[in-house]
């Protein structure tokens, strides 16, 4: 058990040495940034100038509703520019006439109210297409019908009713007493 903890712990110390020089070479590297920065001018003058810069650009911004057509709104989406101000004027931006523009593809702009009226001829077209199927099931069903009826045909001098059954054969039964039939 005593091999397990021994590795762990030298893997331990390996990952420390190696966060450490790590560290060091950033901070070397920094170091060589600045170096050339100090010797350019002094640092105190370039890091006072620079939070100055920012805050000039955010005074200096133009009124975005007074940016003509087609004008450059760059410099409101820069990242230290006040979120109000660039919410502004991109709300400015949008309503400039070259983007306000209705495409056409708006279902909701026609008027659907003043419909020309269908021809006769349309009109049926229309429902041929429309009800082609359940026109179909309705001839299928007639069709199965007359075939059931022609099967039953009535005998030679019997007459066949509006309900299927023989006129002769019905008048037959009425004429005989109840109890007889």
């Amino acid at each position: 058990m005593s091999g397990l903890l021994s590795r762990w712990r030298q893997r331990r110390e390996a990952v420390a040495q190696e966060a450490e020089e790590q560290a060091k070479s950033v901070e070397a590297d920094v170091e060589a940034v600045v170096e050339p920065t100090a010797s350019a001018g002094a640092p105190d003058e370039a890091v006072a100038a620079e939070p100055a810069e920012a805050g000039d650009d955010a005074q200096s911004l133009p009124d975005p509703n007074e940016i003509e057509e087609g004008g450059s709104f760059a410099q409101f989406l820069k990242p230290d520019v006040d979120p109000a101000k660039r919410k502004e004027a991109l709300r400015a931006l949008w309503k400039q006439p070259h983007y306000n523009v209705r495409d056409g593809l708006c279902d909701y702009d026609l008027d659907y109210r003043a419909q020309p009226k269908l021809s006769a001829k349309v009109a049926a077209e229309l429902a041929d297409k429309v009800f082609r199927h359940a026109v179909k099931e309705v001839e299928e069903t007639l069709d199965t019908a007359v075939a059931a009826t022609d099967k039953k045909s009535p005998v030679e001098g019997e007459i066949a009713g509006e309900d299927g059954q023989n006129v002769a054969s019905a008048q037959d039964k009425a004429d005989k007493p109840q109890n007889e039939a």
